[in-house]
């Protein structure tokens, strides 16, 4: 099963912070940021490149968008939606523990930032 291919421009915006999710992107060629407001600054949470995926929260909790998606070059993705992400679990259980391992590490990353940000807090 293959997702819808979509093609962006350097600087195109995939999806913005806040708007309904319901599908998640892997990266066939280029390189996108995800990047997240605070305040009046944006802060790049990441950036990823071909063979990486994203967007995979808003399938999985049925929130919004948590962050924006930016192409950096031009950029190929394909568009899984979350019923795709679900048939293709269920007939690849290989894709399913890609994914639970990338938010595993994910998780673990924000979890360290956060002990960081907290001792920086202390410390001042």
């Amino acid at each position: 099963m293959a997702g819808a291919h979509q093609e962006f421009n350097p600087d195109d915006i995939i999806f913005r912070e806040g708007q309904e999710g319901g599908s998640m992107f892997v990266i066939t060629k280029g390189r996108v940021k995800i990047v997240r407001d605070f305040g009046k600054s944006n802060n790049v949470l990441a950036r990823l490149s071909q063979g990486e995926f994203f967007g995979e929260m808003s399938v999985f909790s049925e929130e919004p968008r948590s962050a924006t998606a930016i192409a950096e070059e031009a950029t190929v993705l394909l568009c899984y939606t979350s019923q795709e992400i679900e048939a293709l679990v269920q007939n690849r259980p290989s894709i399913a523990t890609r994914i639970i391992h990338l938010l595993g590490s994910r998780l673990k990353e924000t979890s360290d930032e956060l002990i960081l940000l907290k001792e920086e807090l202390k410390s001042k």
